[in-house]
């Protein structure tokens, strides 16, 4: 397996996509001090349907990233482009105590949403009836994802999902649930999900890398990326052979 640095197809996204600019810059502002820029796109990069990894150190600009693209923070220069409803669900995602996950799913889902949503719960084991309070993190991450899926799944005009982490504190079969889904309900949907990778090959139709403070797109090998070669770029400085 390999991967290697690619090219937009298109500058126009289709339904369910996300398309970056060449020159756009993430960062933040404060009253007091210039702004502080933390990567930039040195090429313009074009995201369709599809599962997208989003991979930096630690500190590097993931959540910067997801957070500019759910227009939370503004871009520090230029501006991105997104067809499709747009969901954010960012890492510190929490709800009321006293709430159920049956209640809340039906109060953020419309009726068919809602019915998809019960029949992904029933898949994950997510616990409907239990104060959210109550919840491990493991099932907190559950309804986080179950809410996401069955949000996209009835979205005519596509969807664009942002996940931050979303695989922390699942066991390794709920893993493999919610990464199965990822992978046989691409049609308009784009997926751009943050997490600390922890296998050996990444099942991904390519990757959001930001190294030394540049965004770049490393495509996949049939599907995969090869997170070793990947792991080794982020610790490595363009000045070194």
């Amino acid at each position: 397996m390999h991967s290697t640095e690619t090219s937009p197809r298109s500058t126009v996204p289709s339904k369910g996509g996300v398309f970056f600019p060449k020159g756009l810059e993430i960062g933040y502002r404060s009253l007091r001090r210039p702004p502080t820029r933390v990567a930039s796109f040195e090429s313009e990069i074009c995201l369709g349907p599809g599962h997208y990894l989003l991979l930096a150190r630690n500190g590097s600009g993931k959540t910067t990233l997801l957070r500019t693209l759910g227009s939370l923070t503004p871009p520090l220069n230029g501006a991105f482009r997104i067809d499709g409803r747009l969901l954010h669900f960012c890492d510190d995602l929490t709800f009321d105590a006293g709430h159920k996950p049956r209640e809340i799913l039906r109060a953020l889902l419309d009726h068919d949403s809602f019915k998809t949503s019960l029949s992904f719960a029933d898949e994950l084991e997510l616990p409907l009836g239990r104060d959210y309070a109550t919840l491990s993190r493991g099932n907190r991450q559950k309804l986080v994802a179950v809410l996401g899926e069955a949000a996209a799944a009835n979205q005519e005009g596509g969807c664009v999902l942002l996940f931050d982490e979303p695989l922390s504190g699942l066991d390794f079969v709920a893993r493999d649930l919610v990464r199965s889904w990822w992978r046989e309900r691409k049609e308009g949907v784009c997926r751009i999900v943050s997490h600390h990778p922890d296998d050996a090959a990444l099942e991904a139709d390519a990757a959001l890398v930001i190294r030394e403070n540049s965004v770049g797109l490393v495509d996949s090998k049939d599907g995969f990326l090869d997170w070793s070669g990947l792991r080794r770029s982020l610790f490595t400085t363009r000045s070194e052979p």
